[in-house]
């Protein structure tokens, strides 16, 4: 079941309602309020609550990055989130919270990898490596990414030093196994 029934979204012939919906942007007239643009509930002042689609969104489509199970979740409908996310008053917000969301999914990520490598799972070592390697990283600096790749391998050298490994290192490009 959806958080918001469609008769919430659409006006009386049917068409989806877009700025109507969020009390930052129906200015004069809150009747179709039912979201705000900010970062946590609100009251509106005729007493009823106004949800923070934000946080939803954030929260749903973390791990969902198809935004498909938030929209049947919220709105019981692809075709009404479509409608609003692609509203031009609305679309930088929404955009702003794909962002987070991607940024948040990537976090998770990288505590699951760094849990491997702290925990010596199996897949440990390629794990170390592609921390190591920074392959995340913008490589905007050149075409080829000569810069960044140079820049990585200098960050993982100092790592390697950091972590009382300069010796180890040493021997094992005089003995000619790395460069």
């Amino acid at each position: 079941m959806a958080l918001f029934d469609t008769t919430f979204t659409k006006n009386d012939s049917g068409t989806v309602m877009t700025k109507s919906l969020f009390y930052e942007l129906s200015y004069h007239d809150h009747t179709n309020v039912i979201f705000t643009l900010k970062d946590h509930d609100i009251e509106l002042p005729n007493g009823r609550p106004a949800v923070a689609l934000s946080q939803k969104f954030i929260d749903l489509c973390t791990m969902d990055p198809t935004e498909y199970e938030f929209a049947q979740l919220v709105f019981g409908s692809w075709e009404v989130w479509e409608r609003i996310s692609g509203s031009p008053m609305i679309k930088p917000y929404v955009d702003k919270w794909r962002r987070e969301s991607t940024i948040r999914r990537k976090a998770l990520a990288f505590k699951a990898v760094i849990s491997e490598v702290a925990e010596s799972g199996r897949s440990s070592f390629t794990a170390a490596k592609y921390l190591i390697e920074e392959s995340w990283v913008d490589q905007g600096q050149t075409k080829d990414g000569r810069a960044a790749r140079k820049d990585a391998k200098e960050t993982a050298t100092e790592a390697f030093e950091r972590a009382a490994a300069s010796e180890d290192l040493k021997r094992l490009r005089d003995e000619g196994l790395i460069q």
